[in-house]
């Protein structure tokens, strides 16, 4: 029964193998723009971010940090106080810096395996830098749309935190004394570039790959399809800026767009996953938690996106062809109370914990 259980798998590697001896063509120019978005983009601004992530932690200003908001921490995620770390890396950083930090979090004996399994249900978000230059300015040419799209991620991205939470602690934890506290700034900035470094390239090999994946795929479907809103759509769920960036090309309005790249940035993109799911099982984390947050994520940012879209300066002349407002949008927002739901009994059926 295994045997033919891996049948697809085979199939897919086959299939992929024919492709690149019989298209090469395609590699060749689907890498390239995997290259120049890696040299222009990623890292740009996510390397800055790793190291100073590995600084931040290494370096003891984790442990600073905990103990000035363990009250905040504890009262509104019932975490430990050095899960802020995470919190704040993840909404500054970009993914997969708020995994990154909690998995080197959890490597450091700050935080538990439980908590740092919690923290990634809500820790791991697009970056400022990605939603306001490539979305906010690019695709919508609003600033005010690019904060808008930040304040859902953000906005979406803590309400999991709160009603996904585990039972409250009876009593405050103190936050634990680190070793790397006490290492000398040179050996830890050493430690972090290479660190960072090895991560940066992780992180671009991921992104080659999929451009090739994405890039065949635009090559083997008819030109139909190129601009319909669900194709492009399928494409940014597994590569959130390439399929991003797509949404211009789409037959798709304005306000449609809107919601998609809030719901989009939620999600993250397979990619992305792929990316986190690599440091969390050098950690040895497990993803199930993270994947279930990131889906209700996605979910919960483009119901917000829907209510939110009176609000939203979007101008539609960078949109090449807009058809109208798909009638589908609009039972998002009904998913609200329902997703709370789901999440207020899944947090309720957690074990209290004992100290």
């Amino acid at each position: 029964m295994n045997r033919w259980v891996r049948v697809p798998e085979f199939l897919f590697i086959l299939a992929f193998a024919i492709l690149l001896l019989v298209f090469p063509q395609v590699t060749v120019r689907t890498v390239s723009g995997g290259l120049s978005v890696c040299a222009c983009s990623i890292l740009p601004s996510l390397f800055p971010f790793f190291v100073l992530t590995n600084l931040w932690i290494s370096l003891g200003y984790a442990n600073a940090l905990s103990r000035a908001v363990a009250p905040a921490v504890q009262t509104v995620f019932h975490l430990p106080g050095p899960a802020a770390s995470a919190i704040l890396l993840g909404a500054l950083g970009g993914y997969p810096v708020g995994a990154q930090a909690a998995a080197q979090l959890y490597r450091d004996h700050l935080i538990s395996r439980e908590d740092a399994q919690q923290v990634l249900l809500f820790c791991n978000n697009a970056g400022p830098a990605f939603i306001f230059g490539i979305l906010g300015g690019g695709l919508f040419q609003s600033t005010a749309a690019g904060a808008i799209l930040w304040a859902i991620h953000l906005g979406s991205s803590i309400l999991l935190g709160i009603l996904f939470r585990p039972r409250k602690r009876p009593s405050a934890e103190p936050a634990p004394v680190s070793v790397s506290e006490t290492k000398p700034f040179l050996p830890a900035l050493t430690a972090a570039v290479t660190q960072a470094g090895e991560t940066a390239f992780r992180v671009c090999t991921f992104v080659l790959f999929f451009s090739v994946a994405v890039g065949f795929l635009q090559f083997l479907v008819p030109d139909s399809w190129q601009a319909s809103s669900w194709f492009t759509l399928f494409l940014g769920s597994l590569e959130l800026a390439g399929g991003a960036k797509l949404l211009t090309a789409a037959s798709l309005s304005p306000a449609a767009a809107f919601v998609a790249a809030s719901g989009l940035l939620g999600w993250g993109g397979l990619c992305v996953h792929c990316q986190t799911l690599s440091t969390l099982s050098e950690a040895g984390l497990s993803a199930k938690s993270y994947l279930g947050g990131k889906l209700l994520h996605g979910l919960v940012s483009a119901s917000a996106a829907c209510l939110l879209l009176p609000t939203v300066p979007i101008r539609t002349a960078c949109f090449s062809s807009a058809s109208s407002w798909h009638p589908s949008l609009t039972f998002l927002p009904l998913l609200l109370p329902l997703i709370a739901a789901l999440l207020k009994s899944s947090s309720g059926k957690q074990p209290k914990k004992r100290v």
